[in-house]
């Protein structure tokens, strides 16, 4: 089968290593390991391709960097005009998979016109993002491009629960909103793997992007709060073992992470900042660590269906994480990892310091993650949005929006 792959953010540099362009990296994966034909449009590459994926086409139709927010969102719109043309201009498809993007709409209604099965993935609430978050000039034109993608789409799914109301704002209940959260890569991510940086006591670990809402200054404080406890303990049984805070990752916070770690002698000597890694190295990062910790904190709309959690799980490492969205959809607190209330850092402080002195515990909750895993490597996530292709039945109705060469912006 002839697949079209298309992504319009260049906000998503497809062969870049942000958690985004990752996804889009297995997901191609997986098509080309079900035996699929695939041909990437895109607005950005970031960069040149994994080796195993320099085989695909890839089309990448840049857009033109403006600092004028409107100026900005009307090339976005523009776009359109171009992968359709680019779409028409390549031999036959018989699927067209497309990444919401949030000013990207022709994709799928150039299928539905050459009645070709699409589907389109929704990742995140992108026009409430962009207008909390940046800056959002043309909310109306925001909103019918996204009602028109998934009104002319055969099939849309989100990653988790909490995307669909936000779609139930563009398709009515007689269109079905599919939920397939996110995968994981369970031949790179195994018990298996040799450890980057080997340590003889225990790891605590984090690995990902440093932004406020990926609640790492939590960690910091909870990791302080166990160094301390321990220390006064003096009938701790491992009050002279080593224990470590390992965390590998970039971004926003890094500064200030930084700068907290240096305030105390106590994480001077036991926190180790690896910084950004090449995402080919994260599997080695990851089997360094014995505990590895998602601390989001207390969110209001926690939307997610994050990949280091199911990545964390593949390796068979002991996951910790804050029973918030999917997290405590996909964790069972003692069966397959370990759950606190999320905001919470005296209960992820607790939490570390019971899962550091209890070694059959930590085995026995890293055996069952990676059992949990398989059941979502990416060629299953594949094969359930394939199978929800077939189920929905395709409405054959005027369409929704025209081409955007035909609208005025």
């Amino acid at each position: 089968m002839r697949i079209a792959y298309v992504c319009a953010d260049p906000g998503v540099p497809v062969f870049g290593s942000k958690g985004c362009s990752i996804h889009v990296q297995e997901m191609v994966r997986a098509m080309l390991a079900r035996g699929n034909d695939v041909e990437l449009f895109v607005a950005r590459t970031g960069g040149e391709p994994p080796p195993d994926l320099r085989n695909c086409i890839v089309h990448e139709m840049s857009i033109p960097h403006c600092e004028n927010t409107r100026t900005r969102e009307v090339e976005q719109v523009l776009w359109n005009q171009r992968v359709a043309r680019a779409l028409d201009s390549r031999p036959k498809f018989d699927f067209i998979y497309e990444r919401y993007a949030l000013w990207s709409a022709n994709a799928m209604l150039w299928a539905k016109r050459k009645n070709i099965p699409s589907v389109l993935e929704v990742n995140s609430p992108l026009i409430d993002e962009q207008a909390n978050h940046r800056e959002l000039v043309q909310s109306h034109l925001a909103s019918v491009m996204t009602r028109d993608a998934m009104r002319n789409a055969r099939t849309t799914y989100v990653v988790s629960h909490q995307i669909v109301p936000y779609c139930r704002r563009f398709v009515s209940e007689k269109r079905s909103v599919h939920v397939i959260p996110n995968g994981v890569n369970t031949d790179r991510f195994s018990p298996g793997s040799k450890a980057t940086d080997p340590f003889p006591g225990l790891t605590i670990g984090f690995i990902g992007s440093l932004k406020p809402w990926h609640g790492v200054d939590g960690l910091i404080e909870a990791f302080l709060r166990v160094c301390r406890s321990t220390r006064l303990d003096l009938t701790h049984p491992e009050r002279h073992a080593t224990c470590r805070l390992l965390i590998v990752g970039d971004g926003p916070e890094c500064q200030a992470i930084k700068a907290r770690v240096l305030e105390h002698a106590e994480l001077r000597d036991s926190v180790r900042l690896i910084g950004a890694v090449d995402p080919q190295s994260v599997p080695g990062w990851l089997n360094s660590m014995d505990i590895a910790v998602a601390p989001y904190p207390d969110l209001d709309d926690f939307y997610f269906s994050p990949l280091k959690v199911y990545e964390y799980m593949a390796a068979g490492r002991v996951v910790l994480g804050s029973a918030t969205g999917q997290i405590g959809e996909l964790i069972e607190h003692g069966i397959n990892g370990w759950l606190y209330p999320a905001g919470d850092i005296d209960s992820m402080a607790q939490a570390l310091i019971d899962l550091r002195q209890d070694v059959s515990l930590r085995e026995r909750l890293g055996r069952a993650a990676r059992e949990t895993a398989e059941g979502h490597s990416w060629t299953k996530v594949l094969d359930q949005i394939f199978d929800a292709v077939t189920r929905d039945q395709f409405i054959p109705a005027d369409d929704h929006g025209a081409l955007r060469d035909e609208l005025q912006v």
